[in-house]
């Protein structure tokens, strides 16, 4: 039986105005396939290109889930359903989507020279609307979310193209994503990539920013390493 690690998730080309200068600056990724750790290299591409290693789509999370591959299409049904409904609410509300800072982001890795491997993002505020979006979802997926027994078959589930075999971190959070990371403990970001640098968010600046929700898309992508959004498999 196959497996793939899904990323439910928001994107807009909105997301690649703000977040791809700041990523290609904080997390740039080494071009020559000899470096060293390039392996822990991980920075954002636009939209408009096809997905390759060491690169994902800038997106912020709604969940994250480990699923049959049988499962893919019912699935893509209800995030499908499920947008359109929450879709025709803000539209008449005319809320937004808010991007409110930056931060250093949790630790994933460590290199072979011991420093560690940071993926910083952009804050988003959770905001009413947000948090019903991600309750909804977890509540009408979670039937779907499968957790296997070992860490190299949760390995196995990521994209091969951009492998999650660097580190331990990227399928423990997708398997723990609705104990951990869900619900109360939801926090909403958009990733910018993976750096070693330190105090990324005190020596950088994100003014507040607010993206239209009708600019948004509710998508669901197999991730590649670092959970990231690697192939959109909506359409």
């Amino acid at each position: 039986m196959s497996f793939l690690a899904l990323n439910v998730c928001l994107i807009s080309s909105a997301f690649d105005v703000v977040a791809l200068p700041l990523s290609s600056t904080l997390c740039p990724v080494e071009g020559d396939d000899d470096a060293e750790d390039t392996s822990l290299c991980y920075g954002l591409a636009p939209l408009t290109e096809k997905g390759r290693k060491g690169y994902g789509y800038a997106h912020c999370t709604v969940m994250q889930l480990c699923a049959r591959a049988l499962d893919l299409k019912a699935v893509r049904e209800i995030v499908r359903e499920t947008w359109l409904k929450f879709r025709t609410h803000v539209l008449e509300s005319k809320e937004s989507l808010v991007l409110t800072g930056l931060s250093d982001g949790p630790i994933f890795a460590t290199t072979e020279d011991g420093r560690t491997v940071r993926l910083p993002n952009i804050t988003v505020e959770r905001s009413p609307d947000l948090m019903w979006l991600h309750e909804t979802i977890v509540r009408e997926l979670d039937q779907y979310h499968v957790k296997v027994g070992s860490e190299d078959v949760a390995k196995s589930a990521f994209h091969r193209r951009f492998p999650a075999d660097s580190n331990s971190i990227t399928p423990e959070w997708m398997l723990s994503f609705t104990s951990k990371y869900a619900h109360e403990n939801y926090a909403p970001h958009i990733t910018l990539g993976a750096c070693t640098e330190k105090n990324v968010a005190a020596f950088s600046f994100l003014q507040k920013t607010e993206i239209p929700w009708r600019e948004c898309r509710l998508v669901v992508s197999h991730m590649g390493n670092f959970c990231s959004c690697f192939d959109l498999l909506d359409s």
